[in-house]
């Protein structure tokens, strides 16, 4: 009997030794894999900020934004910086804007909005649908009374702030009202911030026309430059997210398993 069983354990160990060598064999005829090429090798595993240069020029909606004048350079500088550097949240926008950008943009162009719009999207609500303290919610952050003037169904059962296309149909229709009343597709991005009512209460209080001669608080303040720095960060994801540690190539992979 011993001899049977030493006699069955030589030839399992033959069976896996001729295996391993095919394996083996197998694995030498594949072609290595290739390292992908980084953009600057000396700056591998290198976690520092470092300044940005900000693009020549920058528009919303085609309106041009003044960056001739420091204190508006400044204030898009720091938008930039903070929102590059947030690596993990800029690489979740952007697999997330693959999924919901094409829905928002057809609506924006039936409606006669500026595509720009759906980067105040972004800030509004990271693409989620979420509800803020105040009660806001959806991709739009649509309050309550607003969503009911503004023809969206919201009760205790049903509540079309959450669903999409009617979301952002009814964010047009505000916009459309705020540009009519405004004159700028800028002020009228402000007073989804602030309230047309706000807005037109600085204007005239300050006696200014433009959204970038407007002293401002501080979420109003930042709020149209936001939406630009992350519409320069959505539009080139490879120059700014993963700015200092993966090639282009490893980039455009990630985005596509979006």
């Amino acid at each position: 009997m011993k001899k049977i069983l030493l006699g069955a354990g030589i030839v399992v160990v033959l069976l896996l030794a001729v295996s391993a060598v095919q394996q083996n064999s197998s694995l030498q005829e594949m072609e290595p894999m290739k390292t992908p090429e980084l953009k600057d090798p000396s700056r591998v595993g290198d976690y520092g900020v470092y300044a940005l240069e900000l693009p020549k020029t920058l528009d919303f909606a085609g309106e041009s934004v003044p960056l001739h004048h420091p204190d508006i350079k400044e204030r898009a500088d720091r938008e930039f910086l903070v929102n590059t550097y947030w690596q993990s949240n800029g690489i979740m926008l952007v697999k997330k804007s693959k999924k919901y950008f094409p829905i928002i943009e057809a609506i924006l162009a039936e409606e006669g909005i500026p595509d720009d719009f759906k980067y105040l999207a972004v800030i509004e609500s990271g693409l989620d649908n979420v509800k803020s303290p105040a009660g806001a919610s959806g991709f739009w952050q649509i309050m309550s009374a607003t969503g009911k003037e503004l023809d969206l169904e919201v009760n205790s059962n049903v509540d079309e702030r959450y669903h999409l296309e009617k979301a952002t149909r009814a964010a047009c229709k505000y916009l459309k009202d705020s540009k009519e009343r405004m004159g700028t597709w800028t002020l009228a991005a402000a007073a989804y911030n602030a309230g047309n009512a706000g807005i037109n209460r600085e204007l005239e209080r300050q006696q200014a026309t433009s959204y970038y001669d407007l002293l401002l608080g501080q979420e109003t303040g930042r709020y149209v430059f936001r939406i630009l720095a992350l519409k320069e960060i959505l539009k080139s994801p490879e120059s700014f997210v993963l700015m200092w540690s993966l090639s282009n190539t490893i980039i455009k992979y990630l985005l596509k398993k979006s």
